[in-house]
Order: C-alpha cells, then sequence, then structure tokens
C-alpha cells in the first residue's frame, strides 16, 4: 500500500513493483527523462503521478500498464503507432486526478475504446464497458 494518502499517487517504493522494476530502475528512468522526478510532498515522501503516466503515453511508452498486467494492454500497441493523433492531458480534481484521452482518429478511437475497457476489467471498476 502506498504511504500516500491520495488516490492517484504512488510512491517509488509502491509503483517499482508493480512496474516490475526496481526502485534504482525507475530513479534511471528519471535520471534519463523517461519520467519526471516529482517534487516531495509536505510528509516527506515523493509520489509518482498520474501527470507522469500520461506523460509517458503520449510518448508512446506504456511499459507501466504492461508491467502492472503482465501484457500490453489491448489497444497499446495502436495507442503506441498512434501516439501523433492521440493527446493525453493531466487534470487535477477534488478527489485526486484523471487523464482526458482524446483524438480525432477512428483507429486511435478504437484502439483508445480497447485500452479503456481492458483497464476497466482487469481493475474492476464497476465502471460500464459499452
Amino acid at each position: 500500500m502506498s504511504k500516500s494518502k491520495e488516490p492517484n499517487r504512488l510512491t517509488a517504493g509502491s509503483l517499482a513493483p508493480k512496474a516490475g522494476v526496481s526502485t534504482d530502475t525507475l530513479r534511471h528512468y528519471e535520471a534519463k527523462g523517461v519520467i519526471q522526478r516529482p517534487p516531495r510532498q509536505a510528509n516527506g515522501y515523493r509520489s509518482q503521478h498520474l501527470g507522469h503516466i500520461a506523460k509517458m503515453f503520449e510518448h508512446g511508452n506504456f511499459q507501466i500498464p504492461m508491467f502492472v498486467h503482465g501484457k500490453m494492454p489491448d489497444g497499446a500497441k495502436v495507442m503506441q503507432q498512434q501516439k501523433a493523433n492521440i493527446t493525453y492531458k493531466y487534470e487535477e480534481t477534488r478527489n485526486g486526478g484523471l487523464v482526458r484521452i482524446r483524438t480525432r482518429n477512428p483507429e486511435a478511437l478504437k484502439a483508445v475504446h480497447e485500452f479503456l475497457r481492458f483497464q476497466i476489467e482487469e481493475h474492476q471498476t464497476g465502471d460500464s464497458t459499452s
């Protein structure tokens, strides 16, 4: 369980095993600029934010969901190929945050829907998949 109280934030120690990497590897990704090193919170912990995940997706990097689920999520390969046609925007909300995924490309839109259905089913969110 993350030491962070915010539902959309993970500490490096909780994110690394979910991604199937060590915290050293996570720090390596930060040093290479693949993900940003987040600022420290008031409690002294750093948190991995949905905004960083959105940035990774924007660059066609779906490593974290691949590691979390043990396979490439449905739709992710096409989303990688269509990255120029998809935008990802992180927005803060009262309860945490969300990532808005937008595209006007029909092939990319189909892939986004496949990806979201996969996430809903895997995480058992109870959201509609229709």
